[in-house]
């Protein structure tokens, strides 16, 4: 945060800290919904997702704009890391409950079950990197820009205060506009790979 230029944004990394842990779960077990063409328990999570952080956001950062404006944005960053709790439990409670209806049809050949652990491993390290890579594209751009706008305002006279709130406006609403054809092309991605898949592995050219 001190790199950044805004050293009171610090509380906000600590807010946002577990979330990682929430975050990677999650998609871990989404990624099993998907496999199996079912998509009720990821959209179900991401709603209520959505509607946790808003309702907790809203709570914690009224309470806490008495201490001071970095308390206050602490509070709403705290809500993210709350929702995505609230997520994983609920994506977990549909996992078990699609387990014991036996939902995954456990039944279907499995090509990799002569392999070694290592080599599922590795395997599945390889064909992960693309898709990590492509996902990390938009951070790292907006991670580089929060240091780079940030700082060069500050260095140019601007108080550290304008400077965080003029790079806010930039990224919270610009950087949407420009995301949203992105978010539709992952999200009909997303509910297409599946099948594609399943296609390619079946060697079927007529799908």
């Amino acid at each position: 945060s001190v790199l950044q230029g805004n050293s009171n944004a610090g509380m906000g990394y600590l807010a946002i800290a577990p979330a990682i842990i929430f975050a990677s779960l999650i998609s871990v077990v989404r990624g099993y919904f998907q496999g199996i063409e079912n998509m009720i328990p990821t959209s179900l999570s991401n709603v209520v997702e959505q509607i946790v952080k808003l309702i907790f956001g809203l709570i914690l950062a009224n309470y806490f704009i008495e201490f001071g404006v970095e308390y206050a944005v602490f509070g709403a960053i705290l809500a993210v890391t709350i929702s995505e709790f609230v997520a994983f439990i609920i994506i977990i409670i549909n996992y078990i409950f699609t387990k014991r209806k036996k939902m995954f049809n456990e039944n279907l050949p499995v090509t990799s079950q002569n392999l070694s652990n290592k080599s599922i491993f590795f395997s599945l390290v390889k064909y992960s990197i693309p898709a990590t890579l492509s996902s990390l594209i938009l951070p790292i751009t907006a991670f580089f820009d929060s240091f780079m706008v940030i700082n060069i305002l500050t260095n140019n006279g601007i108080s550290s205060v304008v400077s965080t709130s003029l790079y806010g406006i930039s990224n919270g609403i610009v950087n949407n506009l420009i995301s949203l054809p992105v978010i539709i092309t992952v999200a009909v991605a997303t509910a297409i790979v599946p099948n594609l898949s399943g296609v390619y592995a079946n060697n079927n050219s007529e799908a």
